[in-house]
C-alpha cells in the first residue's frame, strides 16, 4: 500500500470528498505508490479577470510552478507533469491551436512551470498538478 503525506498551512479545511481546499499560495504533496511527491505553488496567487468592455482576450496572470521529488527527497528530472485548472486557461504557446484548461510539461531540474491566465469569469480556481500518482493543489483567485 502506498503511505499518503500532506503538507498543508494553515487555512486549510478537508472536504467531504478528500479534497483539500486551502489559501491561495498553500500547495499539498501525496506520495503515492509512484514514489514521487508533487508540490506546486502559483504567483502572485490572486490574478484580476478581463474588464468589462475590454478588447483583451486574457485577464492577470499567474506563474504555476511545481516542483517533483523523488521517495529520496532528490528532484526528478524529465517527469511529465499535468497541468489542469477548473477556471482560467492556460494560453496557447507558439505551436499549439488554441487556450487549453490542461497541459502537459516536463521537469527541468525537478521543476516544471505553467501561466494559468484569467478570462472574465471570476471566482476561485483549483489548479492541480499530477505527476503518475501524486498530486498537490493549489488555489488561484480570479477577482
Amino acid at each position: 500500500m502506498g503511505r499518503i503525506r500532506n503538507r498543508l498551512s494553515l487555512g486549510c479545511v478537508a472536504l467531504v470528498l478528500g479534497l483539500t481546499a486551502c489559501s491561495p499560495n498553500s500547495q499539498t504533496s501525496t506520495s503515492t505508490p509512484s514514489s514521487f511527491s508533487v508540490f506546486l505553488t502559483a504567483s502572485p496567487n490572486a490574478i484580476p479577470a478581463i474588464q468589462a468592455g475590454s478588447s483583451s482576450d486574457k485577464g492577470g496572470c499567474a506563474t504555476l510552478t511545481a516542483k517533483v521529488f523523488d521517495k529520496g527527497g532528490r528532484l526528478v528530472d524529465g517527469a511529465v507533469v499535468l497541468f489542469n485548472t477548473t477556471l482560467g486557461i492556460f494560453p496557447k504557446q507558439q505551436g499549439e491551436d488554441a487556450d487549453a484548461v490542461a497541459r502537459f510539461r516536463i521537469t527541468l531540474n525537478g521543476i516544471a512551470t505553467e501561466v494559468i491566465c484569467a478570462q472574465a469569469v471570476k471566482g476561485t480556481a483549483i489548479v492541480t498538478s499530477t505527476v503518475e500518482d501524486a498530486h498537490a493543489t493549489v488555489l488561484v483567485t480570479i477577482f
